[in-house]
């Protein structure tokens, strides 16, 4: 159950094909615009509650809903079509308007009235995202978990999704369910998992109230943990550390600088004699581009390479890197793949890694749920003997009570 809901997003309802999504998407917006008519009487008594206890705010609320009448107006105009429409959004959006400044992404995106423009559509997407317009995140999130018009990122969709999410997008709280739950992008979280699940099933998404009654079923001591989980903000790969600090002033800013923008060709050119030299930070960077294909081939082998040398000269994000990928068995680790996992996970974790701190504590979980999950189907399995066919039964106390072992 579990593995058809969480497994592959692309089967979830809001995982159709962008005409689906986006035309769902806006239906759904346009059917809350007629509730928000009928609350017209509301909104004017708080606009006037505003005007006695923030005074300070008052202009910025009137200028929101005389924009949101614009918006209005425009979007009713049946005598214009898109072309004679998009500017007036345009002048909305660049007004500060978050449902306009959608509006215009979405215009650029099909080409409808303007000419397509897949990267205008993501800036404006990111403009409404980030003035707290749910649905916009919630695209942005798609756009990168299918890699379209975007190089394909699973912790860039794990932000948006989360960005979606935490503003109140029911669709999104399944995703990032779906991402704790597999660790796409994320940590791996069953607790986490759990939580929006049910957040999602409380908003009224269907697909989170199946996953909830899956999860509840398979992992009930998670659903008693549950646990909020953290908004996971990574570069742009599936499990690549946070750039919380900086890689230090080196000769390889510029490479560095160059991958932030997503020049990627130039910042393996600039970064590639620095690795070569045994910058830890370069390395790194190499082994992240090569994870994820960021301006190369994607290629697991090369990419834990690069992190083996990062790891090897003491760098903690090469060993979070290297560490990770043993982890999730997308490289070798030996004889003992967990504990080489782990070991490199803690000498990251004591040098100030925090994905490091997060991943070691989901090896922990997960080994608490197995043990749980692994000794209530072994009390399950020894009240299935059947003392028939058993020609040597031997009675051992378990736990202090008396089992019977058949050989």
């Amino acid at each position: 159950m579990l593995n058809r809901l969480c497994g592959n997003s692309a089967i979830w309802p809001h995982g159709h094909v962008w005409v689906s999504l986006t035309g769902r998407m806006l239906l759904r917006d346009e059917t809350a615009m007629n509730f928000w008519n009928r609350a017209l009487g509301v909104r004017l008594g708080l606009v006037i509650l505003a005007v006695l206890l923030t005074p300070m705010t008052l202009t910025g609320a009137i200028a929101q809903e005389d924009m949101y009448d614009e918006y209005l107006e425009i979007y009713r105009d049946d005598s214009a079509g898109d072309a004679e429409k998009f500017p007036r959004f345009l002048a909305l959006a660049e007004r500060g308007h978050p449902r306009s400044q959608y509006r215009v992404g979405y215009q650029y995106w099909w080409g409808f009235g303007v000419e397509e423009s897949k990267s205008e559509a993501r800036r404006w997407y990111i403009e409404a995202a980030n003035n707290g317009f749910s649905t916009a995140a919630n695209d942005l999130g798609k756009m990168y978990e299918e890699g379209d018009s975007v190089v394909k990122s699973s912790s860039e969709a794990f932000k948006w999704y989360m960005r979606a999410a935490e503003l109140g997008h029911a669709d999104a709280m399944s995703s990032v369910s779906g991402h704790y739950y597999r660790g796409d992008g994320v940590p791996k979280s069953m607790t986490s998992a759990a939580y929006w699940a049910k957040e999602a099933r409380d908003a009224g998404d269907a697909v989170g109230g199946m996953m909830f009654t899956a999860i509840q079923k398979e992992f009930p001591d998670a659903v008693a943990n549950m646990s909020r989980g953290t908004a996971y903000l990574g570069t742009p790969n599936t499990i690549a550390e946070p750039q919380a600090k900086a890689p230090q002033i080196t000769a390889a800013s510029e490479g560095f600088r160059a991958f932030e923008n997503g020049n990627y060709a130039a910042a393996r050119t600039i970064l590639l004699p620095h690795a070569n030299n045994g910058d830890g930070d370069a390395q790194n960077v190499l082994g992240i581009m090569y994870l994820d294909g960021l301006g190369v081939g994607a290629n697991d082998t090369t990419a834990a390479s690069w992190f083996r040398k990062a790891a090897n000269s003491g760098n903690p994000a090469g060993l979070y890197h290297l560490g990770a990928m043993i982890y999730y068995q997308r490289t070798g680790g030996g004889v003992d793949p967990y504990g080489t996992a782990k070991s490199m996970l803690e000498r990251a974790a004591q040098q100030g890694s925090d994905p490091a701190r997060n991943l070691l504590a989901t090896m922990e979980e997960e080994d608490r749920l197995r043990r749980i999950r692994d000794k209530q189907e072994y009390e399950d399995s020894l009240d299935d003997i059947d003392l028939n066919r058993c020609r040597n039964p031997r009675y051992v106390k378990v736990n202090g009570q008396e089992k019977i072992f058949c050989d």
